[in-house]
């Protein structure tokens, strides 16, 4: 009886070159086909963030700034003008969603992010800043920037001075 097996002939670099060029043949493809997929869903995941909130599925209703609530804990009516001696400048936010959502506030003084906070609520929420005991506001240009996702959606511009 014959054989029709070959033997197997003696590894060489030729070969083990060979080798690797086909394996990398069929790698490289498959790292781009994935970096394109990851590609792919990251823009389609903040087109889908984006549209969700341009439908009304989170929606920042309100924002305007205050000096205080009154006697029934409601808001004063919106300002944008406060003396430096204001003891506290509220600003409130009024969030329509669902359910409650992490909603965070940037207070920027002259362009420098002075100080921020966060809260987790659904309707009606009053964030506040106030100077060091004994100092006052400095005057100049302030804003507010609320955030959600840390992308701002909302703005509101105040000045202290006179």
């Amino acid at each position: 009886m014959e054989s029709t097996a070959q033997p197997i002939p003696e590894q060489s670099e030729d070969v083990g070159i060979y080798r690797k060029r086909k394996l990398l043949r069929i790698i490289i493809p498959c790292l781009v086909i994935m970096l394109s997929c990851v590609c792919v869903l990251l823009i389609v995941g903040s087109r889908i963030i984006k549209v969700d909130k341009q439908a009304g599925t989170i929606r920042i209703a309100e924002v305007y700034l205050t000096t205080g609530l009154d006697t029934q804990g409601k808001p004063m009516p919106a300002v944008d003008r406060f003396p430096p001696e204001t003891p506290r400048i509220y600003c409130i936010v009024k969030v329509v969603a669902p359910k409650p959502v992490h909603v965070g506030i940037r207070w920027i003084y002259e362009d420098e992010v002075i100080f921020v906070d966060e809260g987790t609520f659904n309707g009606d929420y009053g964030f506040y800043i106030s100077p060091l005991p004994g100092e006052q506001f400095r005057e100049g240009n302030y804003r507010v920037e609320i955030f959600l996702i840390e992308e701002t959606i909302k703005s509101a511009d105040f000045t202290v001075g006179r």
